[in-house]
């Protein structure tokens, strides 16, 4: 098991958070984490490499921040997924 997985694996532990784990590639288990998945590694990772991990962390809080709170998504009417979420708890309900 890669090392960066038994660390998230013991944290997950510590939180008492349960972790399943999907088949990679199948949107049909999770569509929304591999959209997510999908674009992430198309608009960010494409263009980076051989950073330290340091620095990937720092470069995809960032890209995580962008990504739901200033990238409009299409299938939420072109609103970011913060201003979507914003109006269904009010009551909009997208």
């Amino acid at each position: 098991m890669p090392l960066l997985l038994c660390h998230f694996d013991s944290s997950s532990e510590e939180r008492e958070i349960t972790h399943f784990f999907s088949h990679p590639s199948c949107p049909k288990e999770n569509a929304f984490v591999e959209r997510k998945i999908q674009t992430t590694k198309y608009e960010l990772w494409a263009f980076r490499e051989g950073e330290a991990v340091q620095e990937l962390n720092e470069v995809l809080n960032e890209w995580n921040y962008v990504y739901d709170r200033v990238r409009p998504h299409r299938g939420q009417g072109y609103l970011t997924p913060m201003e979507f979420l914003n109006l269904w708890t009010e009551g909009g309900r997208g």
